[in-house]
């Protein structure tokens, strides 16, 4: 209506009013536009609002990014965060930087990287102070001490090599440096 969008059912029951730039169907989630600014919400959710229930759009994300079909990377500014398809934050809005890996996703924040599976449940605890990602493994260091994680594997890796270079997809050169003492 004017150039603004709204939601109604077939039956003509309001669901949102026409007063948005832009409504979008994004697979289960619907995106609302409002004056360059985003809301997610899923179609589950906007249904019920037909039948009085209250919804809370908050339009604070600047760009998104669906994921997997039923996840969404959202940015606000230099923050970043994710949103499963039950609207819930996966990990919290911050200044981070999510990055895709063949079988999860590695987040960078402060410095640091934390690895997660590909519905961003934590594979580790751990942060790591250095990353070198190659097709199917990276390698972390961790206390002063590299590891080698394979993305098709379970996570669990020790850290006993002092440097690790890919020069392939399948070969890579692991150093551990032994000192001798000589009396």
């Amino acid at each position: 209506e004017n150039g603004r969008w709204g939601l109604r059912t077939f039956t003509n029951r309001e669901i949102l009013p026409a007063e948005y730039n832009a409504i979008l169907s994004a697979e289960r989630f619907i995106v609302i536009e409002k004056e360059g600014l985003f809301a997610i919400q899923s179609i589950a959710n906007l249904a019920g609002v037909a039948n009085q229930k209250l919804v809370d759009l908050g339009f604070i994300y600047d760009d998104y990014e669906l994921i997997h079909n039923n996840q969404f990377l959202l940015f606000t500014g230099e923050q970043e965060t994710v949103m499963n398809l039950d609207l819930s934050i996966k990990i919290p809005l911050a200044n981070q930087n999510f990055y895709v890996l063949s079988n999860g996703w590695m987040v960078r924040k402060d410095g640091k990287y934390r690895f997660y599976d590909q519905i961003f449940y934590p594979l580790s605890q751990q942060e790591f102070d250095r990353v070198d990602v190659g097709k199917a493994r990276v390698a972390m260091k961790f206390q002063d001490k590299w590891g080698i994680f394979n993305t098709d594997k379970l996570f669990p890796t020790t850290f006993e090599y002092d440097s690790v270079h890919f020069l392939s997809d399948q070969i890579g050169i692991l150093n551990v440096f032994k000192y001798i003492t000589f009396r």
